[in-house]
């Protein structure tokens, strides 16, 4: 393998704490319910709209009530995701060493496309990922492959040449479908009973483990 392509949230970084304030804030100070941190390790991971979809209760899971909410959730997310996100141990490590043995990395997340590369940039500001790519409007989010028509063009070397990492099945989904070689993560949102369903060919429990995987 040549290449790395990371999804982001629960795999290089664990945003589950800022995600779950601010979407509690937001239905707080609306007088709706909130979500324990364990429930919100299932509502994310398809996208903003499922994620304020899920939040919602069922009588307010209307279109236009569904947009409302990722508008409000965007406002507050955008100021507070630095609060207590933090890359997982043994990241940063693991991105340098992959760096400085020539491996292109990019980031493949379902996470709206305008807090994607702010966020690596912040945690990663020494890693020069040659693709950073979050959902987009136009697009469907994974495992539909539209989501990485913009990434395949830009790949250096052929697809089945990268690792595909992430912590759901849509990572795993994506990666085989893709013809990358898919790699799940146990430290992540979703447990790995998921991972290995979905056709996870390793499970890392550790950052490091990645490394004898890629021969280094």
């Amino acid at each position: 393998m040549k290449g790395i392509v990371f999804d982001l949230d629960g795999t290089l970084l664990n945003t589950l704490g800022d995600i779950r304030a601010s979407m509690n804030r937001i239905l707080k100070s609306k007088g709706l319910p909130t979500h324990t941190l364990e429930q919100y390790h299932f509502f994310v991971g398809a996208g903003i709209y499922k994620l304020c979809e899920a939040v919602l209760p069922l009588t307010y899971r209307t279109e236009s009530e569904v947009w409302e909410y990722i508008e409000l959730f965007r406002i507050d997310y955008q100021d507070n995701w630095h609060e207590l996100t933090k890359p997982y141990p043994g990241i940063p490590e693991l991105l340098t060493k992959l760096q400085a043995e020539g491996y292109e990395l990019a980031v493949l997340s379902n996470k709206p496309d305008y807090f994607v590369k702010p966020m690596t940039d912040y945690y990663f500001p020494n890693i020069n990922f040659f693709h950073t790519q979050g959902n987009l409007p136009e697009l469907p989010a994974k495992p539909d492959l539209d989501a990485a028509r913009y990434l395949i063009p830009k790949l250096k070397y052929d697809a089945d040449q990268y690792a595909f990492v992430g912590d759901s099945d849509l990572d795993i989904l994506t990666g085989k479908a893709l013809g990358m070689f898919p790699i799940g993560v146990s430290w992540g949102f979703r447990p790995v009973e998921e991972l290995l369903e979905s056709g996870a060919a390793h499970i890392l429990n550790h950052a490091e483990e990645l490394l004898p995987i890629l021969g280094l």
